[in-house]
């Protein structure tokens, strides 16, 4: 924004997005700065927004923002721009997010731009069953042919053999079908 106003260009480079978010921004030292500013739009790397105090544009910041069905994203952010608002009481902002982790990025970007296919979901169920496959494979391995060290580790629970692949099975199943749906 500070490049639409001195150059008349605009430099974003990603979509905006008025969606309605919490946010509460933390010096660098943990100190809260402002507990409620009014996120104004979004994108999955810049927010403006209107707060009760001034951000110098460099002056970096910590954030969390709690996404409507996708929990607490948190991360950092650098000030690109500040001034004062219609009202001469609160101040506008433009800023930069950073530090945020892919979950969490991935999270902010299902919120603001959701589409038909969730590719996300769709990749932790894929991940949840890939999960499973790994632990029936190393309990077979652990297991051996003659079936004696899972027996020996079980042996107050019978022969397990012939519920535990089933159950890592549906356990790495369940957890895939919860993380394709938790967010629905």
């Amino acid at each position: 924004m500070a490049d639409l106003m001195t150059t008349g260009r605009e430099r974003r480079r990603y979509p905006r997005h008025e969606k309605a978010m919490t946010l509460t921004i933390f010096g660098e030292d943990g100190r809260l700065m402002d507990e409620r500013p009014m996120v104004l739009d979004a994108s999955i790397k810049g927010l403006r927004f209107e707060s009760a105090r001034e951000l110098k544009p460099g002056e970096k910041f910590r954030f969390n923002l709690d996404v409507p069905g996708h929990g607490l994203v948190n991360g950092t952010g650098r000030a690109c721009w500040s001034r004062v608002s219609d009202s001469g009481i609160t101040f506008l902002c433009g800023a930069e997010l950073s530090g945020m982790g892919m979950f969490r990025a991935r999270a902010l970007k299902s919120y603001l731009e959701p589409s038909h296919v969730a590719w996300g979901a769709l990749f932790d169920m894929a991940f949840g069953l890939g999960l499973a496959y790994v632990l029936l494979m190393v309990a077979q391995d652990l297991n051996g042919q003659d079936g004696r060290f899972i027996a020996h580790c079980f042996s107050m629970m019978g022969d397990c053999m012939e519920w535990l692949p089933q159950a890592a099975m549906s356990l790495g199943a369940a957890f895939g079908i919860y993380i394709y749906f938790k967010d629905r």
